[in-house]
């Protein structure tokens, strides 16, 4: 079916396998984002993604054209979703810029920024990640080995710019540091 999901809580990862078996992960969809918003086009094409709980989750479904009658009755709407696909775009662009031209530790960087920009929560003890990233996560979004992204995670965790737990909670202890390091 033709619809797109608003996350209502926990978490909505999006990614694809390939023939191989390799899994690569686009990202993690947390609670209040939309995902598949490009399904409101007209275009009849599928797209290629698996859409999976990543925690506990309440996902609501927007059939699509039951939701594209409602925003061609009030064209103004259709601004909100046109900001939203643009925001997207540009996220997109920038991790996929970062991925291209950095060293794995700089796309780490990367990554995790862009995970705090998305689902951070500010606290005393720095940014809180919402949604719980495994190393093999993280390791997924980067087209790296788990072993690789543990190295590069403790290597952070060193220098005290984040602090993980057992439960793949990430607080970002100093978000500027990494920002400056990507």
């Amino acid at each position: 079916r033709r619809e797109l999901w608003m996350v209502a809580s926990g978490c909505l990862e999006i990614s694809r396998v390939s023939p191989s078996g390799r899994r690569f992960m686009i990202g993690l969809a947390g609670a209040g984002m939309t995902v598949a918003v490009v399904r409101l086009l007209d275009e009849e094409d599928v797209l290629p993604f698996d859409y999976f709980a990543h925690d506990d989750s309440v996902v609501v479904h927007l059939p699509c054209q039951p939701l594209r009658q409602i925003l061609d009755a009030a064209p103004i709407l259709w601004r909100n979703v046109a900001q939203l696909m643009l925001s997207r775009y540009r996220d997109n662009l920038i991790v996929r810029s970062d991925l291209a031209l950095g060293s794995l530790a700089q796309r780490t960087a990367a990554m995790l920024v862009t995970l705090a920009r998305m689902h951070g929560v500010e606290s005393e003890g720095g940014v809180i990640l919402k949604v719980r990233v495994s190393q093999g996560d993280l390791a997924s979004m980067l087209g790296v080995t788990r072993q690789s992204m543990n190295k590069e995670l403790r290597a952070f965790q060193e220098r005290g710019w984040i602090e993980s737990d057992s439960y793949s909670r990430i607080t970002i202890r100093r978000l500027q540091a990494l920002k400056e390091y990507a």
